[in-house]
């Protein structure tokens, strides 16, 4: 052991040079601080523990050291930043909690992982935080103070060191540092090496352990060869190159993002969705191909439209009500039984009155704003992946195709859109102007914002009552003779779940633990209050004269029964109450609509009214035949020639040049 410690001695004596021990330390500590970050990462991962995480190297060393050193990386280029290796360290690890912490955060509810999408949201982190666990912030905030902390320490300690073995170097000196840098850069290095004056100012603006810190050139030299290697490291996983990602033990699992962060960690799970989403080019896309389905459908459109009512001399208003977190718990008693009367008896009586079924969600436990993009504009989630479509597609755009574009210009529609919460989150302000609402409120805007008891969010009463607000004399328009087309997405039944409700009138049995039981009780009470809300929404409906139409379902279900996912039935988890209730008579009451992806509302609901449709509404009937319930999640069938049409006009739409819009596609024909 001795000779060990006497050889380790000379070697640092002899092969360092003395004014770089401290950049050798810092080097040295990077490259210790990246496999441990990463190992914590793979420990405070929603899905994982420390014997997963243990697991996860041994299984996949290769793996495990490039993601280490993605990290490493990270860490040099914050190094050149601030000039420090530890503060870069304690800046990177309090970064890498606040996501981990975020993480957690949205598995619990929503069985999902963090993607770069969700970094779009760090301008509402306000509003996010309302939504989570307190004491979870408390003890990750603690985390982040000692990371911050280690590295100001960092920065008073060599402060304190530097003062000591070096006199304060002048402001004058270092221009002459830079200056010297950049004459050797073109091309007189070798002649002012041979003079000494000019060696001691290079090396003092190079030197790591001057107290003026790396010279301003280097350190921008530094921060593009690591953004270059950070870029080029990272194509393959955003890209899909297989023979590169195989080498390192990579597998593309696009398809189902727990599997893909399970199987791949963390980092390469994160990195794999940071991409610009758009569609792959299907092989027959062309301009061609899109005027053929164009021609077909307008046909189509053209003959069944014969003996429809015209929307914009029918006089109906139409109402889309997307509920929270609403769901029937009676079809799932047997693995969560609860006692109480029935908690949603409005629902069981409208369900015998109206057209009903369920809506097959394309997400559980949350993923609000990817239902409302299906049920708006036609278009699945099935070719996307897991994008944010409102921020990374629909948004970007200026005259995105949408069920209110149809009603407003080829009936007149008045078309407004209420969010009970906050107009930014996943940029609906900017999208829904795109997809052609004259105005879009969140609740900010709203005249009606009382909440259930001490329940967390706007009620449902609420919302309702600033929906008819609008729709009986909207303050903000300067008519109200046009017929209007309201979205609303209400907010009363989101997580969090445990503490809203001081008293309890429903109590969950299922065998589980008993604070998730505590969770299903306080949602169970959230839900009821919906419902008496929604009877109430029914009997307002019912007294007006003016025709009117309610399209309501639910989102997706709360992230509370997972067990549904591991039973028999996993499509149950996913299934959500679904009506369309009229205060007038049409040929389809109380016909049964089956259970349908969220995409194919549009299209059901002009049906329902009898209305004349576009040639793309006439497509969807086509897929709708074909794929009722088209996720990734269930449908498993083959692509028929329905199905590949509609993924030509989708790729149009979404990434292509627009032709079936500037063709009249979305239109009347």
């Amino acid at each position: 052991m001795r000779k060990i410690t006497y050889a380790l001695q000379r070697f640092w004596k002899n092969r360092i040079p003395k004014g770089k021990v401290w950049f050798f330390a810092s080097a040295l500590f990077l490259l210790i601080a990246a496999p441990a970050l990463n190992w914590y990462i793979q420990y405070s991962t929603a899905t994982a523990s420390a014997p997963h995480a243990i697991e996860f190297i041994s299984e996949h060393p290769v793996l495990f050291a490039f993601g280490s050193l993605i990290l490493f990386l990270i860490f040099v280029l914050i190094w050149a930043v601030c000039g420090n290796a530890f503060l870069s360290a304690g800046i990177t690890a309090s970064l890498i909690t606040v996501l981990m912490f975020a993480d957690r955060a949205k598995f619990e509810i929503r069985l999902e992982h963090v993607i770069p999408d969700d970094l779009a949201n760090i301008f509402n982190a306000g509003d996010i935080l309302t939504m989570y666990d307190k004491w979870a912030m408390i003890r990750d905030g603690r985390i982040i103070l000692v990371f911050l902390g280690v590295g100001i320490l960092a920065v008073v300690l060599r402060r304190l060191y530097n003062k000591k073995k070096y006199p304060p170097i002048s402001g004058k000196l270092r221009g002459h540092a830079l200056l010297d840098v950049g004459k050797a850069a073109y091309g007189r290095l070798e002649q002012k090496l041979k003079e000494p004056d000019s060696k001691r100012v290079i090396n003092d603006a190079l030197s790591y352990e001057k107290p003026h810190k790396i010279g301003f050139l280097p350190r921008v030299c530094v921060i593009f060869v690591v953004l270059a290697l950070l870029f080029c490291l990272t194509i393959p996983m955003r890209n899909s190159m297989p023979q590169i990602v195989y080498a390192i033990d990579y597998e593309e699992i696009a398809w189902n993002q727990i599997q893909n962060f399970d199987r791949n960690g963390f980092v390469m799970g994160f990195i794999n969705n940071i991409k610009h989403y758009v569609m792959e080019e299907p092989e027959q896309y062309s301009e061609e191909s899109i005027a053929q389905i164009v021609k077909q459908y307008t046909k189509v459109a053209e003959a069944k439209n014969s003996g429809r009512v015209n929307l914009a001399d029918a006089g109906i208003d139409v109402l889309f009500v997307m509920n929270e977190s609403f769901c029937d718990p009676d079809l799932f008693t047997e693995q969560y039984p609860y006692t109480g009367d029935d908690v949603v008896p409005n629902l069981h009586r409208i369900e015998q009155e109206a057209a009903s079924g369920k809506i097959l969600s394309p997400r559980y436990g949350g993923g609000t704003s990817h239902v409302e993009f299906e049920a708006l504009t036609g278009l699945s989630l099935f070719f996307l992946g897991s994008c944010v479509p409102f921020q990374s597609i629909v948004a970007p755009q200026d005259d995105f195709p949408s069920v209110a574009r149809f009603l407003k210009n080829n009936a007149g529609y008045e078309t407004l859109g209420l969010h009970s919460y906050g107009p930014t989150m996943y940029r609906r302000h900017a999208a829904y102007p795109s997809m052609g609402f004259d105005a879009f409120y969140g609740n900010v805007a709203y005249t009606h914002n009382a909440h259930d008891m001490h329940t967390w969010y706007i009620s449902d009463a609420s919302s309702y009552a600033e929906l008819f607000d609008r729709l009986t004399d909207d303050p903000d328009s300067g008519s109200d003779d046009r017929n209007k087309f309201i979205t609303l997405v209400t907010m009363q039944n989101h997580a969090q779940y445990g503490h809203q409700y001081s008293f309890h009138n429903f109590h969950s049995e299922a065998p589980i633990l008993d604070s998730e039981n505590l969770k299903i009780d306080d949602y169970l009470e959230l839900l009821h209050s919906s419902d008496e809300a929604l009877g109430a929404l029914i009997e307002e409906i019912d007294a007006r004269d003016e025709k009117t139409v309610l399209v309501f379902w639910g989102d997706h279900l709360p992230g509370l029964y997972n067990n549904l996912l591991k039973s028999g039935r996993p499509a149950t988890a996913y299934e959500t109450p679904f009506f369309i209730y009229a205060n007038f008579e049409t040929a389809l009451d109380a016909q049964p609509l089956g259970v349908l992806s969220p995409n194919y509302i549009r299209t059901v609901t002009m049906d329902r009214i009898g209305a004349e449709k576009s040639p793309f509404d006439y497509l969807l009937d086509d897929v709708m035949t074909d794929a009722p319930n088209l996720t990734l999640e269930f449908y498993e069938g083959e692509e028929t020639e329905a199905i590949s049409d509609y993924r030509l006009i989708e790729y149009d739409v979404v990434s292509g040049e627009g032709y079936a819009a500037d063709l009249g596609f979305f239109d009347l024909p």
